[in-house]
């Protein structure tokens, strides 16, 4: 993850810098709101560090949407006036976009220090204006009040990814609502307002009373079992891996949404939940008659404060028990030595652990050994990429959210270092080439092997010949090798130069060779 917004930080200043270059004659900057902005990011870093990254992004967003609002004014409106003209929709979006907070952003920074430890300290921020801290985008995508974040609790030991947060998600719905309303007009209003109707009929609750049982905090996480495995297809080839299973949690108010789900499957679909017990608690697992490469047994459940949904019921039995007993991802020393002084309440987190990176590389690994089986040629560098594909995966990434009136701090710790982020934008287009250049390559050269290899089929069939002529052979007639090998050059029996076997066959018969892709069928 810290790849990726290093490289969309870097990628951003960039792209800002020529941005107010190309529009300088248009724009005239304020020089002290641009340093008080730098001020005002830079304060929430850390210098001395591999990387430290400050773009001025004020205004920006507003002045892209007001170049896209004048170019909508060039195009012709619809011929049946049924639809609003595109300049009137665009200027409705503007609008929207303007009162609800999207213009809000003023900068962002990223500053990368290495630490004793062997991680990196990594903060990253983003300015925005403090008036559009309660704007329904910001309360809906990152929250308002910082979270202890109890969901954490119900997090099992082999967790190896979790995002929690304390987005409220009734406020992004009342968004999305409003912008339906303003800028689909009338029209799109009532067209939302019956769909919604036909939902309640149906589920005999409202959308809305269904968000407003929600809190605002959550959690989504991955596990990876330490004692299963699966056998998973990829393409024609297969690999083992650590059994996976999802849990996702809700903190709620009542039983809203999971009354919701059994009406569902009890009456409007007649296939009634399985109900199991994880101690007191009830588990409803969800009817799936279709088999997966993975196990898939849906399993609902209402455990104190939160709705618990997971992929099987014994993920769900595990997240009760661990968050019962206590002995859950928060007693890892992973997870506690990468948020030793974080923040107890805040507005989410973002954790990935070192093993889940190595079991990716490992998949990949896999599938790179057997695509590469019938080629022993290309075995003596598995050994290289195996190692750079370990480095590359293997991190440890920990990162905690702070939403402040001023912006938002993202800060925590990662394996990955400024000088080996920088490292990687700059072997990117090296990278890019390499996925172009060398699959060719390794096409052109299997294909020269093959022509070889085709070439020594036919100087076998070629000798064959000859030597049934020479010794009145006709077809069925087994031939004898090393006779036959004389009408060669050299006297020697080619070699297959991607390790196939060649057998002669009868006379009359073409010669063969083992490999699967070589013959002279069609040649």
């Amino acid at each position: 993850m810290l790849k990726i917004i290093t490289a969309f930080t870097v990628a951003l200043t960039l792209y800002t810098g020529t941005v107010y270059a190309q529009s300088a004659s248009q724009v005239t900057r304020d020089p002290e709101a641009s340093k008080q902005i730098f001020k005002d990011v830079s304060s929430r870093l850390e210098t001395g560090g591999d990387l430290f990254i400050v773009a001025n992004l004020d205004g920006m967003v507003e002045e892209y949407v007001g170049l896209a609002t004048e170019l909508a004014r060039l195009l012709p409106a619809s011929s049946g006036g049924t639809i609003p003209p595109p300049s009137q929709i665009a200027s409705k979006v503007a609008a929207f976009l303007k009162q609800n907070g999207f213009y809000a952003v003023k900068g962002a920074g990223l500053s990368v220090v290495p630490q004793a430890n062997g991680l990196n300290s990594v903060r990253m921020f983003t300015s925005r204006d403090a008036a559009a801290a309660l704007l329904p985008l910001w309360r809906g995508t990152v929250g308002t009040r910082p979270s202890s974040m109890e969901c954490l609790s119900y997090m099992p030991q082999d967790t190896v990814m979790v995002r929690s947060g304390t987005a409220d998600l009734s406020a992004l719905w009342t968004l999305i609502i409003s912008g339906i309303s303003e800028i689909g007009g009338e029209t799109a209003e009532k067209g939302m307002t019956a769909q919604l109707t036909m939902v309640e009929q149906m589920l005999g609750v409202s959308v809305d009373a269904m968000l407003q049982s929600l809190q605002p905090e959550g959690a989504v996480s991955i596990q990876l079992s330490t004692t299963e495995k699966v056998t998973i297809p990829i393409g024609l080839l297969t690999t083992d891996i650590p059994m996976p299973s999802m849990l996702i949690l809700t903190r709620v108010k009542d039983d809203t949404l999971l009354n919701t789900v059994k009406k569902i499957f009890g009456t409007t679909i007649p296939m009634p939940l399985t109900e199991t017990l994880a101690g007191e608690t009830t588990l409803y697992t969800i009817p799936f008659p279709l088999p997966t490469p993975i196990p898939l047994q849906i399993t609902l459940a209402r455990h104190g404060q939160y709705l618990l949904i997971g992929t099987t019921a014994d993920i769900v039995s595990q997240a009760i028990t661990v968050a019962t007993e206590g002995n859950g991802l928060r007693s890892n020393p992973e997870f506690v030595t990468a948020f030793s002084g974080s923040e107890t309440n805040n507005n989410g987190i973002i954790f990935a652990s070192k093993r889940l990176g190595e079991t990716l590389a490992d998949v990949q690994g896999n599938i790179m050994e057997q695509s590469m089986a019938a080629n022993p040629n290309a075995k003596a560098s598995m050994g290289l990429a195996r190692n750079w594909m370990g480095k590359q995966f293997s991190s440890t990434e920990a990162f905690t959210i702070m939403n402040y009136s001023s912006g938002i701090k993202i800060s925590g710790c990662s394996s990955s270092g400024g000088r080996e982020l920088v490292g990687s934008m700059m072997m990117a287009p090296i990278g890019m080439l390499s996925a172009i250049a060398i699959p060719s390559f390794m096409k052109a050269r299997t294909t020269s092997q093959k022509n070889t290899c085709i070439n020594n089929l036919r100087q076998l069939d070629s000798a064959k010949e000859q030597w049934a002529m020479a010794s009145g052979s006709t077809d069925g007639t087994e031939p004898v090798e090393a006779e036959v090998l004389q009408y060669i050059k050299g006297g020697v029996m080619p070699t297959c130069p991607q390790g196939g076997t060649y057998t002669l066959n009868a006379i009359g018969v073409e010669p063969t060779c083992s490999h699967p892709d070589h013959s002279l069928l069609g040649h």
